[in-house]
């Protein structure tokens, strides 16, 4: 009966542990970074979100928060990021892309893609107003 409760014990343990180390770094970098985004410390939060795109260059939750830093920065990568989220199947991608256009003053990409957007998440208020300022 003893050795039952062990066995238990070991199996609960290992089904804790996280199978892939890198993942669990990875995970805990997000999360310091995106305490520092909610502090207003996006260029804090940077390195800790570059530390985990440069292990997990595809993942969509990394390239979705550099898009979303990128962007907030006016910065020229954001487009290539808020792509490359999109590949990765990131549904808030979309936003970011119209984002960027509406930044550069690309009125029908900004347009076209609010237009996208408001369609594929009616409940995003916000998005039937940037669509109309890109209309204008």
């Amino acid at each position: 009966m003893r050795w039952i409760r062990v066995a238990g014990l070991l199996i609960l343990g290992l089904a804790i542990l996280p199978l892939d180390p890198e993942s669990a770094m990875v995970a805990s970098w997000i999360r310091a970074g995106d305490r520092l985004w909610a502090e207003g410390r996006g260029l804090s939060a940077r390195r800790f979100y570059e530390m985990a795109l440069a292990r997990r260059p595809e993942d969509p939750r990394v390239l979705h928060r550099m898009a979303r830093l990128q962007t907030a920065l006016g910065e020229e990568e954001a487009e290539a990021l808020w792509r490359a989220a999109m590949r990765q199947g990131d549904p808030t991608a979309l936003r970011g892309l119209a984002e960027v256009a509406t930044q550069r003053r690309d009125w029908p990409t900004a347009w076209a893609r609010w237009q996208a957007w408001a369609a594929q998440a009616p409940e995003d208020r916000e998005a039937f107003a940037r669509w109309a300022e890109a209309a204008l």
